[in-house]
């Protein structure tokens, strides 16, 4: 860890009354940003599958008989690479938490290690993910190969024209341009985070002045603690009939006189 670039005792514009620290203006905007493009990279697949799975279609028995048969020989094909594309999403989910811890420790001098280790984490998962994820359109585009040698000519052909239908109901989304649109924001949001890890460096602790801390509020005090009286427990008397002083009830002489009480 690096030493702050300056210590400074004043009033911080952002309005925080205790210790904390600032980063340079660039890599807070990296890091939010960052967060903000990645999310979007999600928003847009997730609209897209939304479309996708509200889209509903009408075709003949036949039609939709060619059709599922062709989608069944493409699951069987692709089904040992699936783990991939559950791995994939995981690291997906872990790439975005990591991101929201970033943006959240930005102020906490207590965790400015883990601000430092979530933009590392960051960067590490989704390049992780992207590399999953390549691998498994590269695998399944592989085994899809052999999908003709499986399934006769006139059924292909069906199939193909019913995705090629799906594809026009979905309007904008049946095009390329979501894809694009996720790639680009999943990009820029890496390389800003890429920018955040070597603009972490210099940053500023804050402290309060003097005149802020006169005019926090005195501490609370602290609530009494009620006394409990425990009852005296007196012990049975009685008086000496020679002096009359007071003695135990079960003496036989008296403390005072010396005299027997038997």
């Amino acid at each position: 860890m690096s030493a702050p670039s300056a210590i400074v005792s004043q009033r911080c514009n952002c309005g925080r009354n205790k210790e904390h620290l600032h980063y340079s203006s660039n890599h807070d905007f990296f890091v939010k940003l960052g967060l903000v493009l990645l999310l979007s990279a999600q928003a847009i697949s997730f609209v897209q599958g939304a479309v996708k799975g509200a889209t509903t279609l009408y075709f003949s028995y036949d039609t939709m008989a060619q059709y599922e048969t062709v989608t069944s020989k493409m699951a069987a094909l692709t089904a040992p690479y699936e783990y991939l594309k559950w791995l994939a999403m995981a690291l997906e989910l872990i790439t975005l938490v990591l991101a929201v811890v970033a943006v959240a420790s930005l102020h906490s001098i207590k965790d400015r290690s883990t601000h430092d280790a979530a933009i590392v984490g960051t960067i590490a998962t989704f390049i992780i993910g992207m590399t999953v994820k390549w691998y498994y359109f590269r695998a399944t585009d592989a085994a899809l190969a052999r999908l003709p040698s499986m399934v006769d000519a006139r059924t292909m052909e069906t199939a193909r024209q019913v995705e090629e239908q799906f594809r026009v109901a979905y309007g904008f989304w049946g095009t390329a341009g979501p894809d694009a649109a996720n790639i680009l924001c999943s990009l820029f949001g890496l390389g800003l985070f890429i920018g955040a890890l070597f603009t972490s460096q210099h940053f500023t602790v804050w402290q309060p002045s003097s005149a802020d801390v006169s005019r926090l509020p005195p501490p609370a005090p602290e609530p009494a603690r009620p006394i409990i009286e425990l009852p005296t427990v007196m012990s049975a008397t009685k008086f000496c009939r020679f002096c009359g002083a007071r003695i135990a009830r079960d003496s036989k002489f008296c403390e005072e006189c010396g005299k027997g009480l038997g």
